[in-house]
């Protein structure tokens, strides 16, 4: 993407978009891979370019989630969802900081609802509130693993 926004000129408004994505790109790559503070460089460089972006905004989240920052993780997914409010991915990292924070409470009853459905299968699922006693249990005795927060947060959509 670099040779096209090198094709396209410094003085090109498309330039800035395309250098955008491949920095969104280079730092979502970033986050997947677990390499949290690289992502956030590249994401905040995005971001400068289009700060309107919510995929980049959601995309920090991620990282902040990662790095524990999670006030930081919160303004990021709370950024996405109000650029894009029908959008499902910002609503899922704020259940995650919400998991992260134990506020269970803010999760909301819809979701809990919502939870005797597994969203992989369509089926039903087994009884979704012993597996959420599981899960704030494991979290309760391993609260640096993140393990228990993502599979409440799986849980809770």
């Amino acid at each position: 993407m670099s040779r096209a926004a090198e094709l396209l000129g410094p003085h090109s408004g498309l330039a800035d978009s395309v250098r955008a994505r491949q920095l969104f790109f280079e730092g979502y790559a970033a986050v997947r891979e677990g390499r949290y503070d690289q992502a956030l460089d590249s994401l905040q460089q995005s971001l400068a370019l289009e700060p309107d972006a919510a995929n980049v905004h959601n995309a920090l989240g991620f990282a902040y989630l990662g790095l524990s920052r999670l006030s930081d993780a919160r303004l990021a997914f709370s950024g996405a969802r109000a650029r894009a409010p029908t959008w499902w991915y910002p609503i899922y990292g704020l259940r995650l900081v919400n998991v992260r924070e134990s506020r269970l409470a803010e999760v909301g009853p819809e979701v809990r609802r919502a939870s005797g459905v597994d969203s992989a299968s369509g089926g039903p699922r087994r009884d979704w509130r012993t597996e959420e006693r599981d899960y704030v249990r494991g979290q309760q005795m391993e609260p640096k693993n993140p393990r228990f927060s993502d599979l409440l947060g799986r849980l809770y959509l």
